[in-house]
């Protein structure tokens, strides 16, 4: 787990990485939080999430309409779409997983932080749609996939958490 100051201190939010659900004990659920430090009260509670393990289960939902994303690949002229929905899916899950487990966590968060940078440059070009509403649609997922590489980049940054697999020792 790790933690940074946003800007120019506290006052612009506390960022932690963490790998720790505390509703379920012993799960793991790689996240990032950002905290507003500057409230009065006596609980700390998150301002914004970001979910790390989201990867997973768009990996998974791609299994059963592999040509179809496949077809849709090919529609935005993506050289061997079938491969590349092979591909896709198994880095999603993959990745996921092992992202998930604390496996040579921080060179899967580069991984996975460069496919999201492809995904999104490939499938989320918003600018260059015509229809204002599925325009907004595609700036909404951009936007998302910007913040999950953050989120990449931030754990890659911070490391894994003390329950990580793939740590040396356990503190």
């Amino acid at each position: 787990e790790g933690v940074s100051l946003a800007g120019a201190g506290s006052v612009d939010g506390v960022y932690v990485a963490t790998e720790r659900n505390n509703a379920a004990s012993g799960v793991s659920r790689p996240s990032v939080l950002r905290y507003d430090v500057t409230g009065a009260g006596t609980t700390l509670p998150a301002t914004n999430e970001w979910n790390l393990a989201s990867i997973l289960p768009a990996g998974i939902g791609k299994i059963s309409k592999v040509a179809g994303f496949a077809a849709s690949l090919a529609a935005k002229g993506v050289p061997m779409p079938t491969l590349m929905a092979y591909l896709t899916i198994a880095v999603e899950i993959g990745g996921g997983l092992l992202l998930i487990l604390g496996v040579i966590p921080r060179i899967v968060a580069v991984v996975l932080a460069g496919f999201v940078v492809i995904a999104t440059a490939t499938s989320h070009v918003f600018w260059t749609i015509a229809d204002p509403g599925a325009a907004a649609g595609q700036q909404i997922h951009f936007f998302k996939n910007a913040a999950i590489m953050g989120g990449l980049l931030f754990y890659f940054v911070a490391g894994p958490g003390r329950f990580a697999l793939g740590r040396k020792e356990w503190n």
